[in-house]
């Protein structure tokens, strides 16, 4: 949700330039120390008891979280800085929580939870790669290749573009095959005539080679082609 207020930040030249403020819960993950015999739980209690500017520190139910509104140019812009806010002025990791439950889901149509479950996969993401000893080049690197853009369809894997490897791909101009290559390739396909005959030295048709057809003889005539008697 976007709250209609905004807060004012002085740039060079005294110019004011309005920056929306960001209302979300950022709750506290797995990897969180909220027990007293965790490591780093001095860090936690100073995050609950002098929470960032902007934020109130909630806890019920076992679940503690930060209410906060943020500036930011939108939303994941927004939890991303307040993320680091507490991990550089509080020392504070595991942060990973925008309360969505079910992150399998997805509904772009509403922007807020959308967005919400954007940042909350991403801080989950870059929390348990933390965990697993990558880091920040490692996983920029993984983001780059899992956004790359893609090819045009005519430019997919295994296919050339028109005119690099084969020069005469798509061109309109070979498919006009003129009458003197059609010879050159060979007999009509309704068979040889008297130059192709020759060219495959073959003996040239004559009268006396073709077989002669005679109609059914009439009734009452000669069938060898006599008068009748």
């Amino acid at each position: 949700m976007t709250d209609s207020d905004s807060d004012v930040a002085h740039g060079e030249g005294e110019t004011e330039t309005e920056i929306p403020l960001w209302s979300f819960r950022l709750g506290f993950g797995p990897f969180a120390p909220r027990r007293p015999n965790d490591a780093n739980y001095a860090a936690y209690m100073r995050v609950k008891t002098r929470p960032p500017l902007g934020c109130t520190f909630r806890e019920d139910y076992g679940f503690a979280r930060l209410e906060c509104r943020w500036p930011g140019p939108d939303r994941l812009a927004a939890v991303g800085r307040l993320v680091r806010e507490i991990r550089t002025a509080f020392g504070l990791v595991g942060t990973d929580e925008l309360g969505i439950e079910r992150l399998g889901e997805w509904a772009p149509d509403d922007r807020e939870w959308a967005e919400c479950t954007v940042g909350q996969l991403l801080l989950m993401g870059t929390g348990r790669a933390e965990q697993l000893g990558y880091g920040l080049e490692d996983v920029l690197a993984f983001v780059r290749d899992a956004m790359a853009p893609p090819r045009p369809p005519r430019q997919a894997a295994g296919r050339s573009r028109p005119g690099e490897d084969d020069p005469k791909a798509d061109d309109p101009e070979d498919d006009d095959v003129d009458e003197d290559d059609a010879d050159e390739d060979g007999p009509d396909e309704d068979g040889p005539d008297e130059d192709d005959a020759a060219e495959l030295g073959g003996p040239e048709p004559s009268s006396e080679s073709r077989p002669e057809f005679r109609t059914a003889p009439v009734s009452g005539s000669d069938p060898i082609g006599g008068t009748p008697a």
